[in-house]
């Protein structure tokens, strides 16, 4: 990758980038905010944190271990719509690098075939056991009659990203310092201290685009999700860069307060109503205080 012509191919910045879901598949915008934490490099204002350089907040450490965690989805809290899991473990990479894994798994409800509707999204990445930037990012995306197979391997050695979309060629990009894809960004927000009033901003690269995304920090919320109440934060997504997604509507996180900060709960506003997605397995979440 880091050969001369692999450096001829490096692609424009400013290149249109391409919408990672199809209309069918919106709900699973809501499953990924959990594959949702893009992002690019941002001027700090008042009461938000610039995560370029490591050393600029301090985190909270390394706060989970393997995990696996289940989610429910629906349509305005009432009809099923779908599952996803993410199951988190540790490994190595090639050169016997250690590195955690983490496995999204998306699926729609199989009533919605009699709408046409049939959603089974798979997604891997392989980061630094700190979490601070990606190593290997895959996802498998097959909703109704629309697939797309895309590879991203971060080349830390010679600072490039390799993007394989299908079985085109690979294209290839410049890298910036602690990048993350769209999934290890999630357990790298976990290791942050998130609170009330502030504004983060992470590295990520997806689609052959890097940009910018502020996970803003709104109020401390107590849930009660399967009879179980459950103290958390509450995070708004905001996309800083034109056309990542097509649509209009707010997407809500909320992260557990506590070490774990463990993603208990989302919202996804739509056209028409909003998804929500709610923690399944609350014995988890306690298991894991």
């Amino acid at each position: 990758m880091g050969s001369q012509k692999g450096r001829h191919k490096l692609m424009d910045h400013n290149r249109r980038m391409s919408i990672p879901y199809t209309k069918k598949g919106l709900f699973v915008i809501c499953l990924i905010f959990i594959l949702v934490i893009l992002c690019g490099y941002s001027d700090c204002s008042h009461g938000s944190h610039d995560l370029a350089p490591e050393t600029s907040v301090n985190r909270t450490g390394f706060p989970f271990q393997d995990e696996e965690l289940t989610y429910n989805v629906s349509w305005a809290n009432f009809i099923n719509a779908g599952s996803a899991h993410l199951i988190l473990s540790s490994g190595v990479y090639k050169d016997d690098q250690p590195v955690l894994t983490a496995r999204a798994i998306a699926k729609s409800a199989k009533w919605m075939k009699v709408l046409g509707i049939d959603v089974e999204d798979r997604i891997e990445t392989s980061f630094d056991p700190n979490c601070r930037f990606s190593y290997f990012f895959r996802a498998d995306i097959k909703e109704t009659d629309y697939t797309k197979t895309k590879t991203i391997i971060f080349d830390w050695e010679n600072q490039l990203v390799e993007y394989i979309r299908r079985q085109e060629q690979p294209a290839y990009y410049n890298l910036k310092e602690n990048t993350h894809d769209v999934l290890s960004a999630l357990y790298y927000v976990r290791t942050l201290p998130l609170k009330t009033g502030e504004s983060f901003f992470i590295n990520v690269f997806d689609d052959g685009k890097e940009y910018l995304l502020e996970i803003k920090i709104l109020a401390r919320e107590e849930l009660t999700i399967q009879n179980q109440l459950i103290p958390a934060l509450k995070a708004k997504i905001l996309l800083k860069t034109e056309g990542i997604f097509n649509r209009k509507g707010d997407v809500y996180v909320w992260f557990s307060d506590d070490a774990k900060k463990i993603p208990v709960q989302m919202r996804c506003d739509i056209f028409l109503g909003f998804f929500h997605v709610e923690l399944g397995n609350t014995r988890a979440f306690f298991h894991y205080r």
